[in-house]
Protein backbone atom coordinates (compact mmCIF):
# COMPACT_ATOMS: atom_id res chain seq x y z
CA UNK A 1 0.00 0.00 0.00
CA UNK A 2 2.99 2.00 0.78
CA UNK A 3 4.31 1.70 -2.96
CA UNK A 4 1.30 1.92 -4.50
CA UNK A 5 1.22 -1.64 -5.58
CA UNK A 6 -2.21 -2.66 -3.58
CA UNK A 7 -5.05 -0.81 -2.71
CA UNK A 8 -7.98 -1.16 -0.06
CA UNK A 9 -10.15 -3.18 -2.24
CA UNK A 10 -7.97 -4.69 -4.44
CA UNK A 11 -9.09 -8.41 -5.11
CA UNK A 12 -6.74 -11.79 -5.48
CA UNK A 13 -7.57 -15.12 -6.58
CA UNK A 14 -7.32 -18.84 -4.12
CA UNK A 15 -7.11 -21.84 -5.82
CA UNK A 16 -6.07 -22.89 -2.08
CA UNK A 17 -2.35 -23.01 -3.70
CA UNK A 18 0.13 -20.64 -5.46
CA UNK A 19 2.81 -22.08 -8.07
CA UNK A 20 6.28 -20.55 -6.73
CA UNK A 21 9.35 -21.89 -8.51
CA UNK A 22 9.13 -25.46 -8.36
CA UNK A 23 7.26 -25.68 -5.32
CA UNK A 24 2.97 -25.77 -4.59
CA UNK A 25 2.37 -23.68 -1.12
CA UNK A 26 -0.89 -24.62 -0.02
CA UNK A 27 -3.38 -22.39 1.67
CA UNK A 28 -4.10 -23.46 5.37
CA UNK A 29 -7.80 -24.58 4.00
CA UNK A 30 -6.47 -26.45 1.01
CA UNK A 31 -5.46 -29.66 3.09
CA UNK A 32 -8.94 -29.53 4.98
CA UNK A 33 -11.44 -28.55 2.32
CA UNK A 34 -9.04 -29.73 -0.95
CA UNK A 35 -10.19 -25.81 -2.47
CA UNK A 36 -9.20 -22.50 -1.73
CA UNK A 37 -10.90 -18.72 -0.35
CA UNK A 38 -11.64 -17.73 -4.43
CA UNK A 39 -12.06 -14.60 -5.07
CA UNK A 40 -10.46 -12.14 -1.87
CA UNK A 41 -9.88 -8.49 -0.82
CA UNK A 42 -6.93 -7.20 0.41
CA UNK A 43 -9.21 -6.73 3.91
CA UNK A 44 -10.36 -10.71 3.33
CA UNK A 45 -7.27 -11.84 2.70
CA UNK A 46 -5.43 -10.39 5.97
CA UNK A 47 -8.66 -11.56 7.89
CA UNK A 48 -8.93 -14.90 6.05
CA UNK A 49 -4.58 -15.23 6.85
CA UNK A 50 -4.58 -16.36 2.72
CA UNK A 51 -1.03 -17.65 1.99
CA UNK A 52 -1.93 -17.50 -1.75
CA UNK A 53 -2.65 -13.69 -1.62
CA UNK A 54 0.46 -12.57 0.11
CA UNK A 55 2.09 -14.15 -1.99
CA UNK A 56 0.94 -12.78 -4.74
CA UNK A 57 1.31 -9.14 -3.21
CA UNK A 58 5.00 -9.96 -2.09
CA UNK A 59 5.17 -10.76 -5.71
CA UNK A 60 3.98 -7.12 -6.82
CA UNK A 61 6.06 -5.54 -4.46
CA UNK A 62 8.87 -7.56 -5.34
CA UNK A 63 11.85 -9.52 -3.52
CA UNK A 64 14.42 -6.44 -3.29
CA UNK A 65 11.82 -3.96 -2.03
CA UNK A 66 10.02 -6.76 0.24
CA UNK A 67 13.54 -6.98 2.32
CA UNK A 68 14.06 -3.68 2.12
CA UNK A 69 10.64 -3.31 4.18
CA UNK A 70 11.61 -6.48 6.88
CA UNK A 71 14.37 -4.09 7.66
CA UNK A 72 12.44 -0.91 8.08
CA UNK A 73 10.31 -2.99 10.78
CA UNK A 74 13.18 -3.35 12.48
CA UNK A 75 13.92 -7.57 11.63
CA UNK A 76 17.35 -8.52 11.33
CA UNK A 77 18.68 -5.99 14.06
CA UNK A 78 18.37 -5.60 17.44
CA UNK A 79 16.11 -3.35 18.80
CA UNK A 80 18.31 -2.38 21.83
CA UNK A 81 15.67 -3.06 24.30
CA UNK A 82 17.02 -2.34 28.00
CA UNK A 83 18.03 -6.88 28.36
CA UNK A 84 20.87 -8.57 27.91
CA UNK A 85 21.57 -11.01 25.13
CA UNK A 86 18.91 -9.98 22.69
CA UNK A 87 18.89 -11.80 19.38
CA UNK A 88 19.13 -9.80 15.87
CA UNK A 89 17.04 -12.89 14.06
CA UNK A 90 17.44 -14.33 10.67
CA UNK A 91 16.68 -12.97 7.46
CA UNK A 92 17.93 -13.62 3.75
CA UNK A 93 20.40 -11.06 2.62
CA UNK A 94 19.23 -8.41 0.32
CA UNK A 95 21.26 -9.62 -2.53
CA UNK A 96 20.13 -13.14 -1.69
CA UNK A 97 16.59 -12.77 -1.16
CA UNK A 98 14.69 -15.10 -4.31
CA UNK A 99 10.95 -14.87 -5.37
CA UNK A 100 10.73 -18.13 -3.29
CA UNK A 101 11.99 -16.83 -0.16
CA UNK A 102 9.68 -13.45 -0.13
CA UNK A 103 6.91 -15.77 -1.02
CA UNK A 104 7.39 -18.02 2.12
CA UNK A 105 8.28 -14.73 4.51
CA UNK A 106 5.04 -12.87 3.19
CA UNK A 107 3.29 -14.89 5.71
CA UNK A 108 5.69 -15.80 8.19
CA UNK A 109 7.62 -18.79 7.19
CA UNK A 110 11.56 -19.31 6.70
CA UNK A 111 12.90 -16.02 8.97
CA UNK A 112 13.10 -15.90 12.26
CA UNK A 113 12.88 -12.57 14.35
CA UNK A 114 12.54 -12.30 18.36
CA UNK A 115 9.02 -11.06 20.28
CA UNK A 116 10.39 -8.06 21.40
CA UNK A 117 11.13 -7.31 17.31
CA UNK A 118 7.28 -8.36 16.29
CA UNK A 119 5.84 -6.82 18.85
CA UNK A 120 7.84 -3.76 17.83
CA UNK A 121 6.89 -3.97 14.37
CA UNK A 122 3.30 -4.44 15.49
CA UNK A 123 2.97 -1.21 17.59
CA UNK A 124 4.13 0.76 14.56
CA UNK A 125 1.64 -0.63 12.30
CA UNK A 126 -1.40 0.68 14.77
CA UNK A 127 0.25 3.50 15.51
CA UNK A 128 0.30 5.59 12.67
CA UNK A 129 3.58 3.72 11.62
CA UNK A 130 5.50 5.61 14.32
CA UNK A 131 8.04 3.17 15.53
CA UNK A 132 9.01 4.11 18.87
CA UNK A 133 12.28 2.68 21.08
CA UNK A 134 10.99 -0.45 23.28
CA UNK A 135 11.62 -0.71 26.99
CA UNK A 136 10.88 -2.92 29.38
CA UNK A 137 10.62 -0.81 32.39
CA UNK A 138 8.87 2.94 32.01
CA UNK A 139 10.11 4.58 34.93
CA UNK A 140 12.18 3.74 38.42
CA UNK A 141 11.27 5.27 41.25
CA UNK A 142 12.78 5.43 44.72
CA UNK A 143 11.20 3.36 48.01
CA UNK A 144 10.20 7.63 48.40
CA UNK A 145 8.42 7.90 44.84
CA UNK A 146 11.18 9.67 43.60
CA UNK A 147 11.56 8.89 40.12
CA UNK A 148 15.43 7.39 39.49
CA UNK A 149 15.26 6.88 35.89
CA UNK A 150 12.69 7.34 33.18
CA UNK A 151 12.20 5.33 29.64
CA UNK A 152 10.20 8.33 27.83
CA UNK A 153 8.53 7.68 23.96
CA UNK A 154 11.77 7.83 21.74
CA UNK A 155 10.73 8.05 18.04
CA UNK A 156 13.35 6.05 16.11
CA UNK A 157 11.40 6.44 12.36
CA UNK A 158 8.54 6.74 10.53
CA UNK A 159 7.44 2.94 9.08
CA UNK A 160 3.81 3.65 7.26
CA UNK A 161 1.63 6.64 6.84
CA UNK A 162 -1.35 6.90 9.10
CA UNK A 163 -3.33 6.62 6.29
CA UNK A 164 -2.16 3.30 5.88
CA UNK A 165 -1.88 2.54 9.45
CA UNK A 166 -5.70 3.24 9.68
CA UNK A 167 -6.52 0.48 7.03
CA UNK A 168 -4.33 -1.78 8.86
CA UNK A 169 -6.43 -1.28 12.08
CA UNK A 170 -9.46 -1.89 10.04
CA UNK A 171 -8.53 -5.32 8.83
CA UNK A 172 -6.63 -6.22 11.73
CA UNK A 173 -10.51 -5.73 13.27
CA UNK A 174 -12.12 -7.86 10.77
CA UNK A 175 -9.97 -10.42 11.50
CA UNK A 176 -11.33 -10.51 15.05
CA UNK A 177 -14.55 -9.58 14.20
CA UNK A 178 -15.42 -12.53 11.27
CA UNK A 179 -12.06 -14.15 10.47
CA UNK A 180 -9.20 -16.40 11.61
CA UNK A 181 -9.23 -14.84 15.44
CA UNK A 182 -13.22 -14.84 16.09
CA UNK A 183 -12.37 -16.46 19.30
CA UNK A 184 -10.01 -14.27 20.53
CA UNK A 185 -12.82 -11.50 20.83
CA UNK A 186 -14.56 -10.13 23.97
CA UNK A 187 -17.93 -9.16 24.29
CA UNK A 188 -18.40 -5.23 24.11
CA UNK A 189 -14.96 -4.79 23.06
CA UNK A 190 -13.43 -3.61 19.73
CA UNK A 191 -10.71 -6.13 20.04
CA UNK A 192 -7.83 -6.52 16.71
CA UNK A 193 -5.29 -8.89 16.02
CA UNK A 194 -3.58 -11.61 13.79
CA UNK A 195 -3.02 -15.35 13.98
CA UNK A 196 -0.10 -16.92 13.26
CA UNK A 197 0.57 -20.20 12.93
CA UNK A 198 4.51 -21.61 12.09
CA UNK A 199 6.48 -24.96 11.43
CA UNK A 200 9.13 -25.67 14.13
CA UNK A 201 12.78 -26.65 13.00
CA UNK A 202 12.97 -29.55 10.61
CA UNK A 203 9.33 -30.07 8.32
CA UNK A 204 9.00 -33.78 9.15
CA UNK A 205 8.77 -33.26 12.95
CA UNK A 206 5.43 -31.64 12.69
CA UNK A 207 6.44 -28.85 15.76
CA UNK A 208 4.26 -26.26 15.57
CA UNK A 209 4.63 -22.30 17.19
CA UNK A 210 1.21 -20.90 17.32
CA UNK A 211 0.62 -17.13 18.35
CA UNK A 212 -1.85 -14.14 18.09
CA UNK A 213 -1.02 -10.84 18.13
CA UNK A 214 -3.73 -7.88 18.69
CA UNK A 215 -4.49 -4.75 20.46
CA UNK A 216 -7.79 -3.18 21.80
CA UNK A 217 -9.44 -0.64 21.28
CA UNK A 218 -9.49 -1.46 17.88
CA UNK A 219 -9.12 2.12 16.48
CA UNK A 220 -7.48 3.66 19.32
CA UNK A 221 -4.86 1.14 20.55
CA UNK A 222 -4.52 1.08 24.19
CA UNK A 223 -1.94 -1.41 24.58
CA UNK A 224 -1.40 -4.63 22.63
CA UNK A 225 -0.62 -8.23 23.50
CA UNK A 226 1.53 -11.03 21.66
CA UNK A 227 0.98 -14.44 23.28
CA UNK A 228 3.04 -17.74 21.75
CA UNK A 229 2.61 -21.22 23.04
CA UNK A 230 5.84 -23.29 21.70
CA UNK A 231 4.48 -26.50 20.60
CA UNK A 232 1.09 -26.69 21.75
CA UNK A 233 0.19 -30.12 24.86
CA UNK A 234 -0.38 -32.85 22.07
CA UNK A 235 0.12 -31.25 18.76
CA UNK A 236 3.29 -32.61 18.02
CA UNK A 237 3.01 -35.32 15.09
CA UNK A 238 -0.45 -33.81 13.79
CA UNK A 239 -1.49 -30.74 11.93
CA UNK A 240 -1.97 -27.48 14.17
CA UNK A 241 -3.91 -24.98 14.63
CA UNK A 242 -4.13 -21.42 16.17
CA UNK A 243 -7.42 -22.47 18.27
CA UNK A 244 -5.16 -23.24 22.24
CA UNK A 245 -3.64 -19.74 21.70
CA UNK A 246 -7.47 -17.86 20.67
CA UNK A 247 -8.71 -19.30 24.02
CA UNK A 248 -5.66 -18.31 25.84
CA UNK A 249 -5.82 -15.05 24.71
CA UNK A 250 -9.57 -14.17 25.49
CA UNK A 251 -9.44 -15.62 29.07
CA UNK A 252 -6.43 -13.41 29.75
CA UNK A 253 -8.20 -9.63 27.42
CA UNK A 254 -11.58 -10.91 29.22
CA UNK A 255 -9.63 -9.63 32.43
CA UNK A 256 -7.18 -7.31 31.08
CA UNK A 257 -9.48 -5.37 29.21
CA UNK A 258 -11.76 -4.13 32.52
CA UNK A 259 -8.25 -4.08 34.64
CA UNK A 260 -7.11 -1.50 32.13
CA UNK A 261 -9.65 0.63 32.33
CA UNK A 262 -10.74 0.49 28.79
CA UNK A 263 -14.53 1.27 27.95
CA UNK A 264 -16.90 -1.25 26.41
CA UNK A 265 -16.74 0.54 23.04
CA UNK A 266 -18.72 -2.60 20.80
CA UNK A 267 -22.45 -3.85 20.35
CA UNK A 268 -22.85 -6.16 22.98
CA UNK A 269 -23.45 -8.87 20.63
CA UNK A 270 -21.82 -12.24 22.29
CA UNK A 271 -18.71 -13.31 20.95
CA UNK A 272 -18.00 -16.98 19.34
CA UNK A 273 -15.41 -18.14 21.19
CA UNK A 274 -14.96 -21.52 19.29
CA UNK A 275 -12.30 -22.13 16.99
CA UNK A 276 -14.27 -22.85 14.21
CA UNK A 277 -12.42 -20.32 12.33
CA UNK A 278 -9.21 -20.76 13.96
CA UNK A 279 -6.16 -20.93 11.30
CA UNK A 280 -4.37 -24.25 10.47
CA UNK A 281 -1.09 -24.82 9.78
CA UNK A 282 0.65 -25.52 6.48
CA UNK A 283 2.37 -27.80 5.20
CA UNK A 284 4.70 -28.33 2.33
CA UNK A 285 6.62 -25.20 3.01
CA UNK A 286 9.58 -25.38 1.57
CA UNK A 287 12.79 -26.31 4.05
CA UNK A 288 14.44 -22.67 5.09
CA UNK A 289 18.19 -22.72 3.40
CA UNK A 290 19.27 -20.19 6.17
CA UNK A 291 22.53 -20.70 7.53
CA UNK A 292 22.73 -18.40 11.03
CA UNK A 293 26.55 -17.96 10.48
CA UNK A 294 26.62 -16.29 7.20
CA UNK A 295 22.95 -14.26 8.31
CA UNK A 296 22.83 -10.61 8.24
CA UNK A 297 22.74 -8.16 10.45
CA UNK A 298 20.69 -5.52 9.12
CA UNK A 299 20.81 -1.47 9.51
CA UNK A 300 17.48 0.21 9.97
CA UNK A 301 17.40 3.06 7.56
CA UNK A 302 16.90 6.49 8.77
CA UNK A 303 13.35 7.59 9.22
CA UNK A 304 11.99 8.23 5.39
Amino acid sequence: MEEGVVHDGDTFECKGYEAIADYEIGCHIYATTGAGHGTLTVEQAINQSCNPAMIQIAAKIGPAKFGQYQRMFGYGSATGVDLPGETTGILYPLDQIAEIDAACNSFGQNLNVNMVQMISAYCSIINDGKYYQPHIVKRIESAKGEIIKSNGATLVRQTITASTSKYLRQYLKSTVDVGTATAAGVTGYSVAGKTGTAEKGVRADKKWIISFIGHAPADDPKFAIYILIDEPDGTTGTAGSSGDVLKLTHNILADLLPYMNVYKDADGEEVDTSTENAETTVEGIPESTLDPSTAETATAPDAQ
